[in-house]
């Protein structure tokens, strides 16, 4: 199962929410098919015999009659912190919004729903400028990261969500 990481390098606090989508089509049609395959040669002091298998799933849908970013919560990540978000479980595409605070009660939004790697873990980092990059090779293997040791966090403002 994949797994985000957000790591807050800002001043501030960030807000972050993963979500999922949820599609409902019209129209499904699903298709199966199954083929085999064998052979036998024969030749002078020889004898060869092979064979093979394959199978094959196709799926068509058709006609979204719903399409819904469901909405559970969203995470608060301090200044200087980190966290991690398992994800994929459903087999669905999930998504990842981040909104960074800046200091006098508002949020702007860094990312909203970005399509996460259905496979692969990823890791996104908050720099210290605001902007959010995804986190270098170097980074994670030294773990270079800003530390903000008076941080005094902020009082719990309203979700932006």
């Amino acid at each position: 199962m994949p797994e985000v990481w957000v790591y807050n390098d800002w001043k501030h606090h960030v807000v972050v929410k993963t979500a999922t989508d949820k599609v409902v089509y019209n129209k499904v049609k699903q298709a199966e098919a199954a083929e085999a395959n064998i052979h036998v040669g024969v030749e002078l002091l020889n004898v060869g015999l092979g064979g093979g298998g394959a199978k094959s799933k196709e799926s068509e849908l058709e006609d979204i009659v719903v399409l819904d970013i469901q909405k559970p919560g969203y995470t608060r990540i301090e200044a200087g912190g980190m966290m991690f978000f398992p994800y994929g479980h459903e087999n669905k595409e999930t998504y990842i919004s981040i909104y960074i605070h800046k200091g006098n009660g508002e949020y702007f939004p860094k990312m909203e729903n970005q399509v996460l790697h259905s496979r692969r873990n990823t890791h996104f980092s908050v720099r210290a400028n605001g902007a959010v990059e995804p986190r270098g090779k170097r980074e994670r293997v030294f773990n270079q990261r800003e530390k903000y040791p008076d941080h005094q966090p902020t009082d719990a403002m309203p979700s932006p969500f």
